[in-house]
């Protein structure tokens, strides 16, 4: 009876080292990488894990935005 006492421990403990690396590796490889994208105020697709940065519409017709506030250069 010993013995299989041990070997359920054993078991036990492997089982729960695993489940805290799978946790760990979710963690660096799903959770970090969304978290950063997002706190950059970019898009996150959780389908091909591809942090997209959004352009503006002006930016790809290269018209000028009318909304957008009006920047002068001062002369020194």
């Amino acid at each position: 009876m010993n013995k299989t006492i041990k070997r359920l421990t054993w078991m036990f403990i492997s089982a729960f080292a695993f489940s805290c690396v799978a946790v760990v590796l979710y963690q660096v490889y799903y959770i970090i990488p969304r978290d950063r994208c997002e706190a950059a105020g970019h898009w996150w697709d959780p389908q091909t894990r591809i942090c997209g940065v959004p352009i503006t519409l002006s930016t790809l017709t290269g018209r000028k935005d009318k909304n957008a506030p009006k920047i002068e250069a001062k002369k020194p």
